[in-house]
């Protein structure tokens, strides 16, 4: 589980930079951030998640 935390993680951080590259040469290539679900079947996936991303970013219907 780790591995998908880190591996999630890595991806968003990476999106966060292509933003910010993006916006800073002001390129015309269409950057638009969207948004995304993740599916997590445990309980544990879940609490996992919530450590290591944004507040907010994790919504659970219990």
């Amino acid at each position: 589980m780790k591995g998908a935390v880190s591996s999630y993680k890595a991806c968003s951080d990476a999106i966060d930079i292509i933003e910010k590259l993006s916006k800073k040469i002001r390129s015309d290539a269409g950057f638009k951030r969207k948004n995304h679900c993740i599916l997590l079947l445990k309980r544990k996936m879940l609490n996992g998640l919530k450590k290591n991303t944004k507040p907010g970013n994790v919504l659970d219907l219990k």
